[in-house]
């Protein structure tokens, strides 16, 4: 077994119980699988859905608040209030789902 996968049977064959990310590997040695699987991958994912996510609460908000305004004739008020309930909508969303930092490096000095 020297030399061998331990993912891989005799002959070069793939173990019956070898991972996703194992298999492509094996049929495709050239694509970077880490960037598209294991926790880094899903979390790199879940932030970018929470950044638009951010992002479309602003947008939402602020094109309601436009949209009245229009109806009630109230100037630029309610898209201001808008945007500022869109913000702290999206920070609040943020800030439940995305974990604080702990166990930031010290340097020795």
């Amino acid at each position: 077994m020297v030399g061998q996968s331990p993912r891989r049977g005799g002959a070069g064959r793939l173990h019956p119980r070898a991972s996703a990310a194992v298999l492509l590997r094996a049929e495709f040695p050239f694509v970077n699988v880490a960037s598209t699987t294991g926790p880094m991958g899903s979390d790199n994912a879940r932030y970018a859905g929470v950044g638009f996510q951010f992002g479309a609460a602003i947008i939402a908000f602020a094109l309601l608040g436009w949209w009245l305004d229009r109806k009630l004739g109230t100037g630029p008020w309610l898209l201001i209030l808008g945007v500022i309930l869109g913000f702290t909508g999206g920070m609040i969303s943020l800030l439940k789902k995305v974990p604080p930092v702990t166990g930031g490096h010290e340097h020795d000095v």
